[in-house]
């Protein structure tokens, strides 16, 4: 019929708080039963606990395997960059305040703690450093990928270099090249505003107050920073001019080095994907919840990148990215805002793409 709404109906269901209509089995079930495709199956809001849909964990294939270790040259796909930041906290332990509330409070000195903001109260200036900092520092993290033997739930992975793909070079240096113009500039700024923050800060912390915690406005510049460098991927091949035995010893561990980094790289997109994907079939599968553009656009964000990222030309990641392109990103906020049948087709896609990759990692 041409004047039915489905949405108008759906939303009216909503309203009347009708009982919840649950079609699908549990997500961690591999067979995934699915609605025609003009009958959504939603989350009520007054759904139980116990009755909301449990989606699939993380699982990770292997990237790796060994014939793909010993025919990629790593070094043709891409190369390690690795970024240096200097942020000032302007903040100082006091131990003679920490002695005072001890005192105070009748405990043992070592009880407490005290740490001094320098800039009390006037802490704009330094805030807006901070913030290209780290805004750049989040830059680099997206357009590169973990190289390391650790985990990928391990610190580790976001410490020393970076693999950044070859095809995001330039992309890279154009997006940090900005941000340290952008710091330059902001630096600036502060330096020029340091004399009257100090003067503020005086006034602010009172007996606090100690200038020679604070440097020479001269120096400013030396406190801040956000650097990269690029050098080449190591391999085996590097080693030269020892005893042949050990060259081998050294390349054997080597290699074996650089096939489980590219696995922990690999491992971290196959993450990243499915927390996005995770978010969105949470969010949207849910009627009550509210959400940020940003679940759209980060959604979008992965799918783009992850091509790049795909170093070992992985045939599920590939389709998997290839779905959420399909399935997830042309839709726009607004119409899943607007449309209950659009947010659980979504919503339902969502949950069909995490079964996959759960079923392409247990393969």
């Amino acid at each position: 019929m041409s004047d039915f709404d489905l949405d108008a109906m759906l939303r009216s269901i909503l309203n009347e708080e009708a009982p919840p209509i649950v079609t699908a089995p549990p997500a961690t079930v591999t067979t995934v039963v699915t609605p025609p495709k003009d009958v959504p199956v939603f989350k009520d809001s007054a759904l139980r606990e116990d009755d909301r849909i449990e989606l699939p964990p993380l699982v990770f294939p292997e990237f790796t395997s060994k014939d793909i270790a010993e025919t990629l040259d790593i070094r043709n796909y891409a190369t390690m960059v690795k970024l240096r930041t200097r942020k000032w906290a302007a903040s100082v332990k006091d131990k003679r305040l920490a002695q005072d509330v001890s005192r105070s409070e009748g405990a043992s000195k070592e009880a407490f703690r005290v740490y001094k903001s320098l800039f009390a109260g006037a802490e704009e200036r330094l805030k807006a450093v901070h913030k290209v900092i780290d805004a750049g520092r989040m830059e680099h993290y997206k357009r590169t990928m973990p190289w390391s033997t650790t985990g990928v739930d391990e610190s580790g992975r976001r410490d020393g270099p970076r693999l950044l793909p070859n095809v995001l070079f330039m992309e890279y240096v154009t997006d940090l090249g900005r941000a340290k113009q952008e710091l330059k500039g902001t630096v600036l700024e502060f330096r020029q505003a340091y004399p009257s923050m100090v003067e503020a800060a005086k006034r602010n912390l009172g007996t606090a107050f100690d200038e020679t915690q604070y440097p020479p406005e001269s120096m400013i510049e030396d406190y801040f920073a956000l650097d990269f460098d690029f050098s080449p991927i190591p391999t085996g091949v590097d080693f030269k001019g020892l005893p042949a035995q050990q060259v081998a010893q050294l390349k054997n561990r080597m290699d074996a080095n650089v096939r489980t980094c590219l696995e922990n790289a690999m491992k971290d997109v196959w993450q990243r994907l499915h927390t996005v994907v995770t978010h969105m079939a949470e969010r949207l599968g849910d009627n009550s919840k509210t959400f940020h553009d940003t679940l759209v656009s980060n959604v979008k964000e992965i799918a783009v990148l992850g091509h790049s990222f795909n170093a070992t030309n992985d045939v599920a990641l590939t389709r998997i990215l290839k779905r959420v392109e399909q399935e997830l990103c042309l839709v726009e906020p607004k119409e899943l805002r607007e449309s209950v049948l659009k947010r659980a087709t979504v919503a339902g896609s969502a949950r069909e793409i995490l079964a996959d990759m759960k079923r392409a990692a247990q393969r």
